[in-house]
Protein backbone atom coordinates (compact mmCIF):
# COMPACT_ATOMS: atom_id res chain seq x y z
CA UNK A 1 0.00 0.00 0.00
CA UNK A 2 2.76 2.43 0.95
CA UNK A 3 4.79 1.70 -2.16
CA UNK A 4 1.82 2.09 -4.50
CA UNK A 5 0.73 5.39 -2.95
CA UNK A 6 4.32 6.63 -2.82
CA UNK A 7 4.98 6.09 -6.51
CA UNK A 8 1.50 7.33 -7.47
CA UNK A 9 2.14 10.54 -5.52
CA UNK A 10 5.58 11.02 -7.09
CA UNK A 11 4.09 10.52 -10.56
CA UNK A 12 1.34 13.05 -9.81
CA UNK A 13 3.96 15.57 -8.64
CA UNK A 14 6.00 15.04 -11.80
CA UNK A 15 2.89 15.73 -13.87
CA UNK A 16 2.32 18.98 -11.96
CA UNK A 17 -0.75 17.68 -10.09
CA UNK A 18 0.41 18.72 -6.65
CA UNK A 19 -3.03 18.87 -5.00
CA UNK A 20 -3.77 15.32 -6.13
CA UNK A 21 -0.35 14.17 -4.93
CA UNK A 22 -0.99 15.63 -1.47
CA UNK A 23 -4.35 13.84 -1.33
CA UNK A 24 -2.58 10.59 -2.19
CA UNK A 25 0.01 11.07 0.55
CA UNK A 26 -2.60 12.13 3.09
CA UNK A 27 -4.69 9.05 2.32
CA UNK A 28 -1.77 6.93 3.55
CA UNK A 29 -1.22 8.96 6.73
CA UNK A 30 -3.94 7.31 8.82
CA UNK A 31 -2.71 3.85 7.80
CA UNK A 32 0.81 4.80 8.86
CA UNK A 33 -0.34 6.13 12.23
CA UNK A 34 -2.50 3.05 12.95
CA UNK A 35 -0.13 0.39 11.62
CA UNK A 36 0.15 -2.76 13.79
CA UNK A 37 3.09 -2.46 16.18
CA UNK A 38 4.82 -5.59 14.89
CA UNK A 39 4.78 -4.08 11.38
CA UNK A 40 5.59 -0.49 12.32
CA UNK A 41 8.92 -1.46 13.93
CA UNK A 42 10.32 -3.21 10.86
CA UNK A 43 12.99 -1.30 8.95
CA UNK A 44 11.37 -1.91 5.55
CA UNK A 45 8.05 -0.48 6.66
CA UNK A 46 9.61 2.49 8.42
CA UNK A 47 11.72 3.26 5.36
CA UNK A 48 8.62 3.24 3.16
CA UNK A 49 6.66 5.42 5.59
CA UNK A 50 9.55 7.86 5.92
CA UNK A 51 9.92 8.23 2.16
CA UNK A 52 6.23 8.87 1.64
CA UNK A 53 5.99 11.37 4.49
CA UNK A 54 9.14 13.12 3.27
CA UNK A 55 7.45 13.79 -0.08
CA UNK A 56 4.35 15.07 1.72
CA UNK A 57 6.46 17.39 3.91
CA UNK A 58 8.26 18.97 0.97
CA UNK A 59 4.96 19.42 -0.84
CA UNK A 60 3.28 21.02 2.18
CA UNK A 61 6.24 23.27 3.01
CA UNK A 62 5.44 27.00 2.55
CA UNK A 63 7.67 28.66 -0.04
CA UNK A 64 8.60 31.81 1.87
CA UNK A 65 5.82 32.86 4.23
CA UNK A 66 2.85 31.22 5.92
CA UNK A 67 -0.26 32.31 4.05
CA UNK A 68 -2.91 30.55 6.15
CA UNK A 69 -3.09 28.78 9.49
CA UNK A 70 -4.51 25.76 7.65
CA UNK A 71 -1.34 25.57 5.56
CA UNK A 72 0.83 25.82 8.68
CA UNK A 73 -1.13 23.10 10.50
CA UNK A 74 -0.89 20.75 7.52
CA UNK A 75 2.86 21.25 7.14
CA UNK A 76 3.61 20.95 10.87
CA UNK A 77 1.51 17.80 11.19
CA UNK A 78 3.32 16.21 8.25
CA UNK A 79 6.77 17.06 9.59
CA UNK A 80 5.90 15.69 13.01
CA UNK A 81 4.72 12.43 11.45
CA UNK A 82 7.85 12.25 9.30
CA UNK A 83 10.24 12.85 12.20
CA UNK A 84 8.51 10.24 14.38
CA UNK A 85 8.82 7.69 11.56
CA UNK A 86 12.37 8.64 10.60
CA UNK A 87 14.68 5.72 11.35
CA UNK A 88 17.40 8.03 12.62
CA UNK A 89 17.35 11.79 13.05
CA UNK A 90 21.12 12.01 12.71
CA UNK A 91 21.88 9.52 9.92
CA UNK A 92 22.49 10.44 6.34
CA UNK A 93 20.24 10.07 3.30
CA UNK A 94 17.79 7.26 2.74
CA UNK A 95 19.33 6.67 -0.65
CA UNK A 96 20.82 8.41 -3.63
CA UNK A 97 18.61 6.58 -6.10
CA UNK A 98 16.38 8.40 -8.57
CA UNK A 99 13.17 7.10 -7.03
CA UNK A 100 12.08 10.38 -5.49
CA UNK A 101 13.79 9.86 -2.12
CA UNK A 102 14.55 13.14 -0.37
CA UNK A 103 17.76 13.55 1.69
CA UNK A 104 17.15 13.70 5.44
CA UNK A 105 19.32 16.78 5.71
CA UNK A 106 17.02 18.68 3.38
CA UNK A 107 13.99 17.55 5.39
CA UNK A 108 15.48 18.67 8.71
CA UNK A 109 16.43 21.97 7.09
CA UNK A 110 12.86 22.46 5.89
CA UNK A 111 11.47 21.41 9.26
CA UNK A 112 13.62 23.96 11.04
CA UNK A 113 12.68 26.66 8.51
CA UNK A 114 8.98 25.86 9.02
CA UNK A 115 9.37 26.20 12.79
CA UNK A 116 11.16 29.50 12.19
CA UNK A 117 8.31 30.78 10.01
CA UNK A 118 5.81 29.76 12.70
CA UNK A 119 7.88 31.56 15.34
CA UNK A 120 8.06 34.72 13.24
CA UNK A 121 4.32 34.61 12.47
CA UNK A 122 3.36 34.64 16.15
CA UNK A 123 1.09 31.59 15.88
CA UNK A 124 0.58 29.71 19.15
CA UNK A 125 0.85 26.01 19.91
CA UNK A 126 -2.37 24.27 20.88
CA UNK A 127 -3.19 21.01 22.65
CA UNK A 128 -4.99 19.55 19.64
CA UNK A 129 -3.04 16.98 17.55
CA UNK A 130 -5.25 17.70 14.55
CA UNK A 131 -4.72 21.45 14.68
CA UNK A 132 -1.38 21.95 16.45
CA UNK A 133 -1.38 25.71 15.83
CA UNK A 134 -3.86 28.41 16.72
CA UNK A 135 -4.09 32.17 16.39
CA UNK A 136 -2.42 34.14 19.15
CA UNK A 137 -5.25 35.33 21.39
CA UNK A 138 -2.97 36.97 23.94
CA UNK A 139 -3.27 34.11 26.45
CA UNK A 140 -0.23 31.99 25.58
CA UNK A 141 0.77 29.56 28.33
CA UNK A 142 4.33 28.74 29.36
CA UNK A 143 3.50 25.09 28.65
CA UNK A 144 2.74 25.86 25.00
CA UNK A 145 5.88 27.92 24.71
CA UNK A 146 7.96 25.17 26.35
CA UNK A 147 6.61 22.66 23.83
CA UNK A 148 7.46 25.00 20.96
CA UNK A 149 10.97 25.56 22.28
CA UNK A 150 11.56 21.81 22.74
CA UNK A 151 10.49 21.07 19.16
CA UNK A 152 12.81 23.81 17.97
CA UNK A 153 15.78 22.33 19.81
CA UNK A 154 15.16 18.85 18.46
CA UNK A 155 15.05 20.05 14.84
CA UNK A 156 18.01 22.36 15.40
CA UNK A 157 20.17 19.60 16.90
CA UNK A 158 19.29 17.08 14.16
CA UNK A 159 20.02 19.53 11.35
CA UNK A 160 23.22 20.78 12.95
CA UNK A 161 24.50 17.20 13.29
CA UNK A 162 23.87 16.46 9.62
CA UNK A 163 25.21 19.72 8.26
CA UNK A 164 28.46 19.30 10.22
CA UNK A 165 28.77 15.71 9.02
CA UNK A 166 28.28 16.57 5.37
CA UNK A 167 30.00 19.93 4.86
CA UNK A 168 33.73 20.55 4.62
CA UNK A 169 35.99 23.54 5.19
CA UNK A 170 35.66 25.67 2.00
CA UNK A 171 38.62 26.84 -0.05
CA UNK A 172 39.51 30.52 -0.28
CA UNK A 173 37.42 30.91 -3.44
CA UNK A 174 34.37 29.14 -2.02
CA UNK A 175 31.61 29.86 0.47
CA UNK A 176 28.99 27.62 1.99
CA UNK A 177 25.63 29.27 1.38
CA UNK A 178 23.70 26.59 3.25
CA UNK A 179 25.72 27.09 6.43
CA UNK A 180 25.49 30.88 6.09
CA UNK A 181 21.70 30.69 5.75
CA UNK A 182 21.52 28.30 8.71
CA UNK A 183 23.49 30.56 11.04
CA UNK A 184 21.52 33.62 9.93
CA UNK A 185 18.27 31.79 10.73
CA UNK A 186 19.59 30.75 14.14
CA UNK A 187 20.40 34.39 14.89
CA UNK A 188 16.96 35.57 13.76
CA UNK A 189 15.27 33.03 16.01
CA UNK A 190 17.52 34.00 18.92
CA UNK A 191 16.26 37.58 18.63
CA UNK A 192 12.69 36.33 19.03
CA UNK A 193 13.37 33.89 21.87
CA UNK A 194 15.33 36.52 23.79
CA UNK A 195 12.99 39.37 22.94
CA UNK A 196 10.32 40.92 25.11
CA UNK A 197 7.53 38.61 23.86
CA UNK A 198 9.16 35.54 25.47
CA UNK A 199 9.79 35.29 29.23
CA UNK A 200 12.53 33.42 31.06
CA UNK A 201 10.03 30.67 31.94
CA UNK A 202 8.88 30.41 28.32
CA UNK A 203 12.31 29.41 27.00
CA UNK A 204 12.75 26.69 29.61
CA UNK A 205 15.68 25.50 31.70
CA UNK A 206 18.50 28.02 31.95
CA UNK A 207 16.36 30.88 30.66
CA UNK A 208 17.53 33.28 28.00
CA UNK A 209 21.17 32.92 29.04
CA UNK A 210 21.01 29.27 28.01
CA UNK A 211 19.48 30.25 24.65
CA UNK A 212 22.33 32.69 24.09
CA UNK A 213 24.96 30.08 24.96
CA UNK A 214 23.32 27.66 22.56
CA UNK A 215 23.54 30.22 19.75
CA UNK A 216 27.22 30.79 20.52
CA UNK A 217 27.81 27.03 20.33
CA UNK A 218 26.16 26.94 16.89
CA UNK A 219 28.32 29.86 15.74
CA UNK A 220 31.49 28.15 16.98
CA UNK A 221 30.67 24.83 15.33
CA UNK A 222 29.75 26.34 11.95
CA UNK A 223 32.09 29.31 11.55
CA UNK A 224 34.85 27.13 10.03
CA UNK A 225 32.40 25.76 7.46
CA UNK A 226 31.36 29.12 5.97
Amino acid sequence: MLKSKYFLGVAQEQQGHKAEAMETYQSALQDIETAPKELAVTSGYRSGAERLLARACSLAMPQSTISTIKQANLALGMFRSWSSNSQSSSSRDLSTASDGAIPRRRLWSQYYRLLSLILASGLSYSDSPGTPLTLNNGAITSGARAKQRAEFKRAETAYETLILQDTKFPTAQQSNVEVENWTNQVMSNWRVFCGSAWTEDDVGEGGKDAVGRGVLDVRKSTVSRI
